[in-house]
């Protein structure tokens, strides 16, 4: 009972929501690189529009939350009411490269989802490189949560599988 009322809730709230009417932004991925130290990875990307002004604060908009998101499910479905299963996910910010303005890096880290959605577990290397294996690239988007709009999806950023694996070593 109660997680058919979270559904309803869920979309009820959903019906709710604006659309932000801003275009897709086109993603070029640049790199990635292990942390030594952690479980995490620097993704460089850019984008052929401002991404971290993109909507402006305002009394009747609020941003939750500016990440790249990269989906390991087969098919990626990047949808608001859609969990992933196994996923990268971080925030990300503007490159410190001053050559290009619409440059950004993620600080991303890889994980599983557990307990229904409610926790997660990081993916242990070996698990990530038999995944990583069996594909050619890993699809990635921006997703900028916003309220009261529908979250905002870029293009496909495409990861090339390889450069994730290489990071790996």
């Amino acid at each position: 009972m109660k997680k058919i009322i979270i559904i309803i809730s869920a979309i009820a709230l959903s019906s709710c929501m604006k659309d932000h009417g801003q275009k897709a932004a086109d993603l070029e991925f640049i790199s990635i690189n292990k942390d030594t130290q952690t479980h995490f990875y620097t993704v460089s990307f850019r984008s052929n529009i401002e991404l971290l002004n993109l909507f402006k604060p305002s009394q009747d908009m609020s941003v939750i939350s500016k990440q790249l998101i990269c989906s390991l499910d087969t098919p990626a479905i990047f949808e608001m009411d859609k969990r992933i299963d196994s996923y990268a996910i971080g925030d990300f910010q503007r490159s410190h490269n001053e050559q290009f303005s619409y440059e950004y890096e993620a600080s991303i880290y890889f994980a599983q989802t557990k307990a229904q959605g409610t926790s997660f577990d990081y993916l242990k290397e070996n698990y990530l490189k038999k995944q990583l294996a069996e594909r050619i690239s890993l699809p990635c988007k921006v997703k900028i949560t916003l309220y009261p709009y529908r979250a905002y999806y870029s293009n496909t950023l495409t990861i090339p599988t390889q450069q994730i694996l290489e990071a790996i070593k």
